[in-house]
């Protein structure tokens, strides 16, 4: 089966020039995602996901700045279009959605206005049609009441319900990417089971790509395809989800599994944590920036940095413990002896 891709990312640089220092959110990230599947972004809080998906739509506030990198998608340049045409792109065939739909929408205008605004910004139909486009979607989100739900305001709706209603702006125009960041944060259980249900469902229907950034490995389990792992603005795993759970690579990755609370897991015993925090990005470790934390930590992983490489057919991993990276690494000298004087961040 020929497996298409949709958006290409290689060696994405993403900094923010602050009066503290310059934050290197993004240090070469390389990532693809292909047509019509769910790719998982995860990671602990500052890895660099939301920042990622703000590089790709051009959306990075200041004082942030794209330094280097190319970004293609469909095999446009998106680094090398101008501000109006990427206004052609963004609404149209790559959306996002937020972790807070209180503040996403607008709370002046009916829901049903910021739906139609959007199909009227991208296509040629009046605002009668972009309406009643806007209440057929509702429907095929299975949103009760649809003709009501249109004609209230984002604060007459419940928190669920308002999501829904981001993603059904996102879905306007039928883009060929959606980007969901933390959709079901601040939503209950019951709510988020149905909103990630909602989202699966779109692929299917829609035939469109999306690219979900979550902490939640659960999420990760339930909904993706495939899996990139980040650790302070870098990639160090990425793989297929049953891969990712049966055979993770990189011991960041290894430790975030750990992590996970199991009822199968002994009442007296310890839940498992990561030492130390992710680092400072203004002036992150040398070399891996993972080696504070890592009890496998080497010489070699303070002194150079490792390469996202294939370990295994369709496995990429970013460490020093596979042949591959290790070859390159002592060709160029690398010293593979523990090393006792990593400082916890």
């Amino acid at each position: 089966m020929t497996v298409n891709v949709l958006l290409s990312i290689r060696n994405l640089k993403t900094h923010f020039f602050t009066e503290e220092g310059v934050v290197q959110a993004l240090d070469g990230v390389d990532l693809e995602v292909y047509e019509k599947e769910i790719i998982g972004l995860v990671g602990e809080t500052g890895s660099g996901k939301s920042v990622t998906a703000l590089s790709v739509m051009r959306l990075i506030p200041q004082p942030g700045f794209i330094v280097d990198g190319e970004i293609f998608f469909k095999g446009k340049p998106l680094h090398l279009l101008s501000e109006e045409q990427m206004l052609r792109i963004r609404g149209k065939e790559i959306t996002m959605i937020f972790q807070d739909p209180m503040n996403a929408l607008n709370p002046v205008f009916t829901v049903g206005n910021q739906i139609a605004e959007t199909i009227l910004l991208h296509n040629d139909v009046t605002y009668k049609e972009a309406f009643n486009q806007s209440i057929e979607l509702l429907r095929k989100l299975n949103i009760p009441k649809p003709e009501r739900i249109v004609n209230s305001y984002p604060h007459e709706l419940s928190g669920g319900m308002r999501q829904r209603i981001q993603i059904a702006i996102g879905l306007a125009c039928q883009p060929a990417l959606l980007i969901a960041d933390e959709p079901t944060t601040a939503l209950d259980a019951t709510i988020e089971v149905q909103v990630l249900e909602l989202i699966k469902k779109l692929r299917d229907e829609f035939n469109t790509s999306i690219m979900l950034i979550t902490h939640d490995l659960g999420v990760i389990a339930e909904m993706c395809d495939r899996v990139v792992v980040m650790y302070a603005g870098n990639i160090v795993e990425k793989t297929d989800v049953k891969t990712i759970f049966k055979q993770p690579l990189h011991p960041y990755t290894q430790a975030l599994l750990e992590a996970i609370p199991y009822a199968e897991k002994k009442k007296k015993s310890r839940l498992t944590t990561i030492p130390g925090t992710v680092p400072n990005l203004i002036n992150p470790p040398s070399g891996c920036r993972f080696h504070p934390r890592c009890k496998h930590a080497m010489k070699v992983c303070k002194t150079l940095k490792p390469m996202l490489l294939e370990e295994q057919p369709g496995h990429f991993v970013s460490c020093f413990l596979y042949s591959k990276n290790k070859e390159a690494a002592e060709s160029k000298g690398g010293v593979f002896e523990p090393l006792p004087d990593r400082i916890i961040y």
